[in-house]
């Protein structure tokens, strides 16, 4: 079975949910009201969550399959997969919008496309507050679709992502490496098989002033096998709908999206983050997503600028590939002002040069860090990289894992190793050798 809380999970936090306060109530649309009202319930402690990261271990390589919904990593840490953010994610409690109004679709080109007025039947999957058809097609008004430029690996499943962001509200990016939501934003995420079958969607619903998860509510959300409906879970699903894709619990979910707390100390509330994965700076700043930094800066959704030079990860296309991947797999634990093991592997805008990133600097040529005796890293290899040898290097061969509790990278969310994702972090390696 399949620990799929990568991909960012996007769940629950059961005694935060306190009433918004009238300045915010007065800026969300009724169907809003109404959900938060709704959605004021228990569901997992965000805070006491510790970060899906190495900390136990050595040189973790932390990722969480995805959420982003939004790739909220550190920094961004958000890839949020809410957020894989990746992007972390997902999941998230929020009327969203518009009850049945056909208004403006912006979905992906597969299955987010508009479709014939189906005014006056009942949504897909009303529960979700997405869609505005009965074929889960046609997108509710305001939400729009967007997509990461690296994938937040959950186990080879297929995403897709949605915003919704309060008429007349902004996204505060006076910190470009960490954006900040305004109370009323939604998230969903939607984790399918290859062959089509959809079987979670999470969501994640801005409740509270501020950053960082108190200020956040978590949801999950198990669909039937017509692919009409859905059902919200707390407790967490394995095996769904007869895959070996396992739904989070609305508290497995604050591992990944966890605001900047990467350990098991209290984090200071100055340091925290927001938590979507993957709705970032450098995740949309590329042409393949529906939703992207340019159109964000287009459409006022910002309310700064941010230059889309500086939004790019530096160095050829195998670097890039290389750090992308790391940045949204691992870099919302990795990340921010306190990663575990003092290992960065979030990529803040800006960086002109592989080697002005924190990535390179943490790992290429640096020694690991000693760890407990039997954790299972007993072979563990004395550097995080060493360059022209990945098998003698610590961050992939921590990748590669998933038998053992202690080594695998990510250490949660995933039960098959990313093949693809491996050799572009070996073939930098070997081309850091050369």
């Amino acid at each position: 079975m399949l620990n799929s809380f990568g991909g960012g999970c996007d769940l629950g936090d059961e005694d935060r949910h306190t009433a918004l306060e009238p300045m915010f109530v007065s800026k969300l649309p009724p169907a809003l009201l109404l959900v938060f009202s709704l959605t004021a319930c228990d569901t997992g402690s965000e805070e006491s969550a510790t970060a899906a990261t190495g900390d136990t271990s050595d040189d973790s390589v932390g990722t969480t399959g995805d959420t982003s919904t939004g790739d909220t990593s550190t920094g961004d840490t958000t890839e949020n997969e809410t957020v894989d953010t990746d992007d972390s994610t997902a999941g998230d409690t929020t009327g969203n919008t518009t009850g049945n109004t056909t208004g403006d679709t912006t979905g992906d080109t597969d299955d987010d496309t508009t479709t014939d007025d189906t005014s006056g039947a009942q949504p897909c999957a009303p529960d979700l507050e997405l869609y505005d058809d009965a074929n889960c097609e046609q997108l509710a008004d305001g939400i729009v679709a967007f997509t990461p430029q690296h994938k937040l690996w959950s186990d080879g499943l297929d995403k897709h992502r949605f915003i919704y962001l309060p008429p007349g509200e902004t996204i505060d990016v006076s910190n470009p490496n960490a954006w900040e939501f305004p109370v009323g934003t939604v998230l969903w995420k939607h984790f399918d098989t290859p062959e089509g079958q959809r079987i979670e969607t999470r969501r994640l619903t801005k409740h509270g002033v501020g950053v960082g998860a108190d200020n956040w509510t978590f949801e999950t959300f198990l669909w039937n096998e017509a692919g009409d409906d859905v059902t919200a879970l707390e407790d967490g699903l394995e095996n769904a709908l007869g895959t070996d894709h396992d739904i989070p619990s609305t508290e497995d979910c604050q591992e990944c999206h966890n605001g900047g707390q990467t350990g098991m100390m209290m984090p200071n509330p100055n340091e925290l983050i927001d938590i979507p994965l993957g709705f970032s700076a450098i995740q949309l700043n590329h042409e393949a997503s529906e939703t992207t930094l340019a159109s964000l800066l287009a459409d006022g959704w910002l309310n700064g600028s941010i230059e889309l030079a500086d939004a790019n990860i530096p160095g050829d296309a195998i670097a890039e590939a290389a750090l992308g991947y790391l940045h949204a797999n691992c870099g919302h634990c990795h990340g921010g002002p306190n990663p575990p093991k003092n290992l960065t592997l979030w990529i803040d805008i800006g960086a002109a040069t592989v080697e002005n990133t924190t990535t390179y600097q943490d790992t290429v040529d640096q020694p690991t860090q000693p760890v407990m005796p039997n954790m299972g890293l007993d072979e563990l290899p004395p550097w995080r990289i060493l360059p022209g040898d990945p098998q003698n290097s610590a961050i992939p061969w921590r990748m590669e894992k998933r038998t053992n509790d202690a080594a695998p990278m990510p250490p949660l969310g995933t039960e098959i190793v990313d093949d693809e994702g491996l050799s572009l972090v070996e073939t930098w390696i070997n081309d850091l050798g050369a």
